[in-house]
């Protein structure tokens, strides 16, 4: 006979989140290493095509460590989903685990977010207004609107997974 663990719906809706993400995450990896290993290095006649600012390398640390950047989101993933699966049966390290990936992630966002506003308010006029048609339209306020709802879009759901994990009901649930 099965015994049926009483498992709140919020438990399984980030359990299977974290699954998925890093199924995802693990894809992109896979992706991303082989773009890596099937393009060759910049070409040396035009390097400039490619390279960032001196002043902007702060922005890019793993540009020329790609392999390491791979590795690390591939780590990231496998404790997503070894957490997400623990996690459905209640484990409380899978708790702690997943609650630490997730205020991971939404520094990740707020670096990446502070970064994008950067970029934005501070681009040079060459790029600040484009011209579309007969219509000059401003990248500044584009980018920082944009900027703005990519980072809600992806930290709301994160706070409001962190709340439901700091819950008493799950707090109280975890073996």
């Amino acid at each position: 006979m099965v015994d049926y663990i009483f498992r709140p719906k919020s438990v399984t809706v980030i359990s299977w989140a974290w699954i998925i993400l890093g199924v995802f995450m693990i894809l992109v990896g896979i992706i991303e290493s082989s773009s890596f290993a099937a393009i060759p290095d910049i070409s040396p006649d035009q390097p400039e095509a490619y390279s960032i600012p001196s002043d902007l390398n702060i922005f890019f640390p793993f540009q020329n460590h790609s392999y390491i950047q791979s590795f690390g989101l591939f780590i990231f993933a496998t404790m997503a989903i070894i957490s997400g699966v623990q996690f459905l049966k209640l484990r409380s390290w899978a708790k702690i685990t997943i609650e630490i990936l997730a205020w991971i992630s939404l520094s990740c966002i707020v670096i990446f977010g502070s970064s994008w506003l950067f970029f934005s308010i501070t681009s040079s006029d060459k790029f600040a207004l484009m011209q579309i048609g007969s219509k000059i339209v401003n990248l500044k306020i584009f980018g920082v609107l944009l900027g703005s709802v990519i980072n809600l879009f992806f930290g709301i759901p994160l706070v409001i997974m962190l709340v439901k994990l700091r819950s008493s009901t799950i707090k109280n649930l975890v073996i």
